[in-house]
């Protein structure tokens, strides 16, 4: 069974029937990743019953905003809050001390909760890292410094503590179950004493240059350290427990959300046999990165890196793989200040991470649609999560060609190289009637049209949710095909009219990148040469449009010879 399954079918006992297990520690783990600061009161501000921030959660956030969480794992947070509410074993739980801190200027991602559960133990709980590159940037921190995150995990467990009385477990789910081991090592004697168990699931682990491996030592004994046969998070570094292989429903990189992980009947993990070798390829490439470089090595290459990502317009790994593989060319494009071999190595690790998130859907994530755990007057279901996300899939499957230019625009090198590539065709089709690349766009845009309204008519004959916006833009995209069986002639013309398009927005483009507000200033600017270049784009676009079906040969020459250099300049100045 998964994770929502047990809350929904296996928390009918007490603490006082079956003791605290290893998926009461998952489940406490994973809700840590909701927002709760409008659920849950703040540290020193008492508690609430798990039943009641759930109750609260589904008044403050509407349905939208549950159904489009993000991140391997985290889409379920909501219904194992939900399985928990309705529970005997945890709904009366009291739920407290929520804190949440998020800093692009100190790199740091921190999110802590605390549960008492019915026996008077308190179960500290850690936030892991979410989607966010600055969340990402901070576990890659680890490995040359002690990150901000952590001094915050040591400060609150001391905090929590003095408002809890009896026993303390710490724990977390990937980062956070560094932080819980952080924070248990360097907590007060008082409080150390205190500790009876300290989780680990698929965490990264230490390096030996930056943690005190003595004082880690001392809360080893205390450690249950979980990680899936796909492990590459918590394959990072040095760990102070000897891991346990656990099965996971899930494939690859997925497998470290635990949703997916497999439970037995009584709340014990499942036992897997070995990490995966995928997994410790993708690990022996974060070792090559990282490991063979000194601490300063290692600060300046995350740097290097994460200045690329941000480059890109992406914030989140889902967006990076919304974007394909032309969004990890553009992130290898920005890593100027890296040697060739790391380059390429980053490229191989992306690329690897990426894949499986590329061609994941909900159904990687919510696994069995039966795990759904209904609260009486809730109708909030993995179920209708499906739905709701299959339209927004739908919906980006429509933007996916628009999607994909943005992407080869974001990278300087992408860009440049279409440039050219661009005026070349121009160039090369400037003494045909009939461009044959025309004939490939109007293909390209019939085939394009024809998934949508077969995806339309498909869903329509099984009854499932045919959305309307299939049907329109199918039928809106159909038409330049049409137009160019019945009126060949239109094919030159939308060519020529694309060119045009293409012309005016570069030019624009150029414009606007030099802020003239008013005309003294646009005549002050005639002086750049990058004003030129911006009217001449314009007044080559403005020709074209004037009469798009018959143009002279040399002008569409000229235009190929335009864009053509407006490429290889790029290049020469990239270099």
């Amino acid at each position: 069974m998964t994770l929502l399954e047990y809350v929904r079918d296996c928390c009918g006992d007490t603490l006082a029937e079956r003791p605290f297990c290893e998926a009461d520690n998952l489940a406490i783990a994973q809700i840590s990743y909701l927002e709760l600061a409008r659920c849950v009161p703040a540290l020193g501000a008492g508690t609430v019953s798990i039943r009641e921030a759930w109750h609260r959660y589904v008044e403050t956030y509407d349905r939208d905003y549950i159904y489009s969480l993000s991140g391997v794992g985290i889409p379920l947070a909501p219904f194992v809050l939900q399985g928990m509410a309705k529970s005997p074993r945890f709904g009366d739980a009291r739920i407290g001390g929520f804190s949440r801190i998020a800093s692009d200027e100190r790199h740091e991602q921190f999110a802590a909760l605390y549960v008492t559960l019915s026996d008077g133990t308190t179960y500290v709980a850690y936030r892991g890292t979410d989607s966010s590159f600055a969340g990402w940037r901070e576990d890659l921190m680890l490995s040359y410094e002690v990150v901000p995150a952590q001094i915050d995990a040591r400060d609150y467990l001391q905090r929590a503590a003095k408002q809890c009385a009896g026993p303390l477990m710490v724990g977390g789910h990937s980062k956070g179950g560094n932080l819980a081991a952080y924070a248990a090592a360097y907590a007060t004697k008082d409080v150390r004493s205190r500790i009876t168990d300290v989780w680990c699931n698929d965490s990264p682990g230490f390096e030996r240059l930056v943690a005190d491996f003595g004082r880690l030592q001392e809360v080893a004994p205390l450690t249950h350290f979980f990680t899936p046969a796909y492990s590459v998070v918590g394959g990072l570094m040095e760990h102070i427990a000897t891991p346990e292989v656990v099965v996971s429903d899930d494939v690859g990189i997925l497998q470290h959300g635990m949703t997916g992980w497999e439970l037995t009947g009584d709340g014990a993990l499942v036992r897997a046999q070995r990490v995966s070798p995928e997994a410790l390829r993708i690990g022996g490439l974060f070792d090559k990165l990282l490991k063979n470089r000194d601490l300063a090595g290692r600060e300046s290459y995350v740097s290097d890196v994460f200045g690329a990502l941000a480059a890109t317009g992406a914030t989140t790994f889902d967006e990076l793989a919304a974007m394909g593989p032309a969004g990890i060319e553009s992130v290898v494009s920005h890593l100027s200040g890296v040697d060739k071999d790391s380059r390429d190595t980053t490229r191989d690790l992306l690329f690897s991470l990426l894949s499986e998130m590329l061609d994941s859907s909900v159904s990687n994530l919510v696994g069995k649609p039966t795990s759904a755990a209904q609260t009486p007057g809730d109708d909030l279901s993995v179920e209708e999560m499906e739905r709701h996300r299959a339209r927004k899939r739908r919906a980006q499957d429509r933007m996916a060609p628009i999607n994909a230019v943005r992407a080869v625009l974001a990278s300087d090198a992408l860009r440049n190289y279409a440039t050219l590539g661009c005026g070349l065709v121009v160039l090369a089709n400037a003494g045909r009637t009939a461009p044959v690349v025309a004939y490939l766009l109007v293909i390209a845009v019939a085939v394009y049209s024809v998934f949508l309204l077969a995806r339309y008519f498909t869903a329509l004959r099984r009854g499932t949710d045919a959305d309307v916006e299939d049907l329109l833009v199918g039928v809106i995209t159909a038409v330049p095909a049409i137009a160019v069986l019945f009126f060949r002639v239109a094919v030159t013309a939308v060519y020529n009219l694309l060119i045009a398009g293409a012309l005016l927005a570069w030019g624009i483009a150029l414009l606007r990148r030099l802020h003239l507000t008013s005309g003294t200033e646009f005549l002050a600017a005639l002086k750049r040469p990058l004003t030129w270049n911006a009217l001449l784009a314009i007044g080559f676009s403005l020709v074209i449009i004037a009469d798009p079906t018959d143009l002279t040969h040399w002008l569409l020459a000229v235009t190929g010879v335009y864009v053509a250099a407006q490429g290889i300049w790029g290049l020469v100045r990239q270099r």
